[in-house]
């Protein structure tokens, strides 16, 4: 069988990175899809393992069926003799989510809907042996994909947007989707390994899911899926994954994250939110304006010295907490993932664009310190309007919001910059775009340069092997 995994469009490498970490084998890819195989005999396994394991996908999607049609009765036919009653019990509400047609003769969306709904429900009753569907249950998302009369019909495994981990309960204004803060992780080739710093952090979206990974603590294990409700899952092969995904979270680790924010109302959700995420301790919040943030200097290595600057109140961005036994040495050069405002949710373009400039200084003694630095913004000129080109931008299209990754390497402020790569992809030499791609020079899909990579299989079969190694080694 095959399943699909959805993501904002420009960021299908690195979900097909995500997929390939967890074991599954892509077949094929197109603007915000992924699509690989799930095996049949362990379709509660797998389904499980993306759905909880999948960090930049926004949902799962089962293919339940393909075929040809060119007119309704070919169309109904095809719908009706599909098994959904592997998907479906007698109270099932089934829902056409939607139904896309490109070059096919069929193409009015409303009478494409109610033809493949009358389809299925026949389907059903005729196999429940009853008069009608009391439409009572849980609800069955199904999507239609048509394209040149070759029908593709898909249901929602996921059930709530996978970006839905269950610990934001807090929001601040126009928050960062968790799946993008993901990706941009793992553009940034971020391991725990190396300091990290927002300075406009929210509601702490970007950190806690650097939290989340560095703990090695799969995003959606405090949630629940649509497929669990299918008549045909094995319970026990859920919950036997489950817990296989609960075993590889990790405690014992040695990580900076900083997340600082202007306002102190934001400040607290995101405590908050990481409280709740259970990850609190790994992420040092605190309240600064990002334009006087400063690096730490190299040669500040000693623990008195760290010590005195906390006394002090003097806050240095990527240094390791006094005291900390599990920070990196304050001269570690970090990466900084900055989501501003910007003038299409918040504030206006003018504002937004003012504020860019505001940040040149701040962002020019990251880069001369040896940081790397990626901004998301609305405005396809940022580095015009902040005074250093980028290495490269990609374009991110996430719904109705199109928005622009623009990544600093470290020494290009006093380089002068140079122009942006004019490709979407990110074409950096060193930053890996998988999720914990070590720089050893190995590619990035072998065993060796994977080395959280999970193989495929029940977690008996797992555990049969060398149990995968954890993000930051």
């Amino acid at each position: 069988m095959r399943a699909i995994a959805v993501c904002a469009i420009g960021l299908e490498k690195v979900l097909a990175r995500d997929l390939a970490h967890l074991g599954f084998r892509e077949v094929g890819r197109s603007a915000g899809r992924v699509v690989f195989n799930v095996s049949t005999n362990a379709l509660a396994e797998d389904l499980t393992k993306a759905n909880i394991g999948l960090r930049t996908a926004d949902r799962v999607l089962l293919v339940v069926g393909e075929f040809k049609a060119f007119d309704f009765d070919g169309f109904y036919q095809g719908i009706y003799s599909l098994p959904w009653e592997a998907f479906c019990a007698k109270d099932t509400r089934v829902l056409i989510e939607r139904a896309r047609a490109n070059g096919c003769k069929l193409h009015a969306q409303a009478t494409l809907q109610s033809m493949a709904q009358k389809a299925i429900y026949a389907a059903l009753m005729e196999h429940f042996h009853v008069r009608n569907m009391p439409e009572t249950g849980r609800m069955l998302e199904v999507r239609i994909y048509g394209d040149n009369d070759w029908w593709q019909i898909v249901i929602d495994t996921s059930g709530e947007a996978l970006s839905r981990r269950g610990y934001r309960r807090f929001t601040h204004e126009a928050p960062l989707k968790e799946t993008i803060a993901a990706s941009l992780l793992f553009l940034a080739g971020w391991s725990r390994s190396r300091p990290l710093i927002d300075p406009f952090c929210g509601s702490g979206t970007i950190p806690i899911e650097a939290a989340l990974y560095a703990c090695n603590a799969a995003p959606g294990l405090k949630r629940r899926f649509a497929f669990e409700d299918f008549p045909e899952m094995d319970q026990n092969k859920v919950e036997d994954m489950r817990l296989f995904f609960r075993q590889q979270v990790r405690r014992d680790i040695r990580t900076d994250i900083r997340a600082s924010d202007l306002d102190t109302k934001a400040l607290e959700l995101a405590r908050r939110n990481a409280t709740l995420a259970g990850i609190s301790e790994f992420i040092k919040f605190f309240n600064a304006d990002a334009r006087e943030l400063v690096p730490p200097e190299a040669a500040i290595r000693s623990a008195e010295v760290r010590g005195d600057m906390a006394q002090s109140g003097i806050v240095t961005a990527g240094a390791a907490s006094p005291g900390a036994a599990s920070g990196p040495p304050a001269g570690t050069r970090g990466i900084m993932l900055a989501n501003p405002p910007y003038g299409q949710r918040l504030a206006s373009p003018d504002e937004a664009r003012a504020l860019y400039r505001e940040l040149s200084p701040m962002l020019k003694r990251y880069l001369d310190a040896g940081w790397e630095c990626g901004f998301l913004s609305a405005d396809k000129e940022f580095g015009e309007a902040i005074g250093v080109e980028p290495t490269s931008v990609r374009m991110i299209v996430s719904g109705q919001e199109t928005i622009f990754f623009n990544w600093f390497s470290a020494g290009i402020a006093e380089a002068g910059g140079h122009a942006p790569r004019s490709s979407n992809e990110h074409r950096r030499s060193r930053a890996p775009i998988s999720p914990n791609e070590h720089r050893s020079g190995r590619p990035s899909g072998s065993p060796q340069a994977d080395p959280q990579r999970r193989p495929s299989g029940s977690p008996q079969e797992i555990r049969q092997g060398r149990a995968p190694r954890s993000p930051s080694q």
